[in-house]
């Protein structure tokens, strides 16, 4: 992990589980809020997708290993913890591209990572209508 005064790069290795590694991250450069880029590869990728009539997400496991193509979010917090809500974008040897919400995934090469930390608490709370925690604004 790099601090400049950007933002923190962060690069996560092979076999390293990703919302893990980048939960831990989070804890050791003080990152409270942020917005999040990255690209790499990465294997056993599990994306979403939320299906607002039954307010739940339809997940979705691909096995194998992935070119990380996009990955965006951003870092709140959620019961006083660095939360990570990111969307992905991978694509596989047949040049074929899946995306989705994303849950967790291994690195399978490397994970190059910036956070654009943010000075503010941003938090997240309970949404009756989605049943998902949403920005609290």
């Amino acid at each position: 992990m790099q601090k400049t005064d950007e933002g923190v790069f962060i690069r996560l290795d092979r076999g390293e589980q990703v919302l893990t590694s980048l939960q831990q991250a989070f804890r050791e450069a003080n990152i409270r809020s942020g917005i999040v880029q990255a690209i790499g590869a990465l294997e056993d990728v599990e994306l979403g997708y939320f299906v607002l009539s039954e307010k739940q997400y339809r997940r979705k496991k691909l096995e194998g290993i992935f070119e990380l193509l996009a990955f965006s979010g951003n870092i709140s917090q959620v019961d006083g913890q660095a939360f990570l809500h990111a969307h992905a974008v991978i694509g596989d040897p047949e040049f074929r591209v899946w995306g989705g919400h994303f849950f967790d995934a291994k690195v399978a090469v490397t994970m190059e990572v910036f956070v654009y930390p943010v000075n503010y608490a941003l938090s997240r709370q309970h949404d009756t209508f989605t049943g998902l925690k949403l920005w609290h604004l």
